[in-house]
Parts: C-alpha cells; structure tokens; sequence
C-alpha cells in the first residue's frame, strides 16, 4: 500500500541519503549533493512560505523516496513535479504512478491548481512512461536548455490539466 506522508526536518537524513544517490542526482538538473542546510532551507524557506509542497513516497510504511510540487503559481495556478524514488529494489512496482497520482490530486483539489508540469530528460525513458502512465501530456522539448554534467542537454515538457477547474478566482483573467 502506498500513502504520502508531509515531510518533515526529522525527514532530512532520509532525504539526504535518497537524493544523493548516484542514481537518483543524474536525473536531476542540480547534480550537486544535498547538505542538512539546504533541505532544512528548502524546508523553511519554500515549503513552510507555501511556495512548495513535499511528501515522503510511503510502501507498507517503508519511506522509498519523495514527491513533490514545486514553484507553486497561485496567479496561474501551477506548479512544477518533481519526484524520486530513492532505493532501486523499489521502481518498477508503480510506485511513482501512484504518488505522482495522489500529489496531482492534492494541486488539483486543495492547492486549485489548473495545471501541473514536469520536465524530464528524454534519456529518461522509464520515467516519460511512468509520467503518460499518470495522465502526463508530451508538450515540447526544450533544447540544450540546462548545462549539468559538463554539457547542455535538453529537456522534455509534460503536463496535466485539472478539466475541472475553470478559473481559480472566478474571474475571466485579463491583465497583460
């Protein structure tokens, strides 16, 4: 079974040893490793401003890595996906489908966003699938877009829409 739970300062080793893992850090831009400062930052400084929110990714109770939103927008309501799955014995059990599923339902639900999105290398091809899997939408590939691991690489573009939700204010939008 698989539940979300919030994340905490007591999470931060857990973090720390999922996240910089080789294994995880090449499928994100910052290949840098996480310290205690920066998560305990990230934590104060963007999840607690409401800037972002974070979940560790729960198996039968076994913490297995994070999902979260980030760059929330309340403006144009959206915000930007990340996740990982920290230990390899656990991809490939749908695992990520299911957090990537029940985050979306909490942008969409409680947070209101009309959209979420992601960026993921093409080389990632696991993921992509794990992503179309969720309901995620091919949009368009950003080319040599970042510089990490000594090269411009390029990105892909995915996002879900919340059909549901016609405007987050009510208004018809405007402004320009």
């Amino acid at each position: 079974m698989i539940k979300l739970k919030k994340i905490t300062a007591d999470d931060t080793p857990l973090i720390l040893k999922m996240r910089n893992a080789d294994e995880v850090k090449q499928n994100f831009v910052i290949h840098d490793d996480f310290t205690e400062e920066s998560q305990l930052n990230w934590l104060e400084n963007t999840v607690g401003a409401g800037k972002a929110i974070q979940y560790i990714i729960l198996f039968d109770d076994v913490p297995v890595g994070s999902v979260y939103i980030n760059n929330i927008d309340h403006v144009h309501a959206k915000g930007e996906l990340g996740i990982f799955i920290g230990d390899t014995t656990f991809r490939g059990q749908s695992i990520g489908i299911t957090a990537i599923n029940t985050i979306t339902c909490i942008a969409f639900e409680e947070l209101t966003l009309h959209r979420v999105y992601l960026r993921v290398f093409p080389e990632n091809v696991t993921a992509v699938r794990s992503y179309e899997k969720a309901g995620f939408l091919y949009e368009g590939l950003l080319r040599d877009t970042v510089y990490t691991g000594g090269r411009y690489r390029d990105m892909i573009v995915m996002s879900k829409i919340n059909k549901t939700l016609s405007s987050p204010r009510g208004g018809g939008g405007g402004g320009g």
